[in-house]
C-alpha cells in the first residue's frame, strides 16, 4: 500500500521531509489525503452535533421571527453558533492530533511507514465516546439520534409525527395572520 501511495503523482498525498539518506537523497514521510479527509468529516459531524445540541429551537425561531430581514436573522444565528461550546469537536481534534503524533513517533522509531488510520480511527472515536460519556449523551451519540435532534430542530419533532408538524403549521399560519 505504501508503494502504491508513493508512486501516485496526483495531489492526494502530503509529503514532508524527515531526513537525508546515506546516499544524499532526501527522505520523505507520507500522509495521505484519506488520513485527513475521513477524520475531518467525522470532526465536522462532531461540530454539527455541538451546534445542534446547544441551540434551542423555540428561542431560535423567536429570534428569527423578531428580525426584519433575513440578513439580520442570519447574522444573529451565526453569532450564536460562534459562541456555542464546541466540546465534541475540541476533544475529537485533540484525539486526532495525538494520533498523528503517535503515528509519526512509531514511524520514526521503526523507520517504516505506518497506516495513519490505524491510530486515527480509535483516537477520534475514543475521544467522541469519552466526551459523550462525560456529557451523559452516550446513547444518542452512539445510536444515531443525531439525525433525530437535527430534524427536531429544523422541521419539528419527528416523535410527534404528523400531529406535531400540523401544530407547528397552525402556529405559523396564526403568526402570519397577525
Amino acid at each position: 500500500m505504501l508503494t502504491v501511495a508513493k508512486g501516485i503523482k496526483a495531489p492526494i498525498k502530503i509529503l514532508f521531509v524527515t531526513g537525508i539518506k546515506d546516499d544524499g537523497t532526501t527522505k520523505f514521510s507520507l500522509l495521505g489525503l484519506g488520513d485527513i479527509v475521513l477524520p475531518g468529516i467525522f470532526m465536522a459531524l462532531n461540530l454539527r452535533w455541538d451546534v445542534i445540541r446547544s441551540l434551542d429551537k423555540v428561542k431560535m425561531q423567536a429570534l428569527v421571527k423578531g428580525k426584519k430581514t433575513a440578513n439580520q436573522a442570519w447574522e444573529e444565528m451565526k453569532a450564536r453558533i460562534v459562541d456555542t461550546p464546541k466540546t465534541y469537536f475540541r476533544n475529537c481534534l485533540i484525539g486526532y492530533l495525538v494520533a498523528i503524533l503517535i503515528t509519526v513517533a512509531i514511524m520514526l522509531i521503526f523507520d517504516h511507514g505506518q497506516p495513519a488510520l490505524l491510530y486515527l480511527v480509535p483516537a477520534v472515536l475514543g475521544a467522541t465516546t469519552y466526551t459523550a460519556m462525560q456529557e451523559g449523551e452516550f446513547s444518542p451519540v452512539m445510536t444515531g439520534k443525531l439525525m433525530t435532534h437535527t430534524e427536531a430542530f429544523w422541521i419539528g419533532n419527528p416523535e410527534e409525527g404528523e400531529e406535531g408538524n400540523k401544530k407547528e403549521e397552525v402556529a405559523a399560519k396564526a403568526t402570519k395572520a397577525e
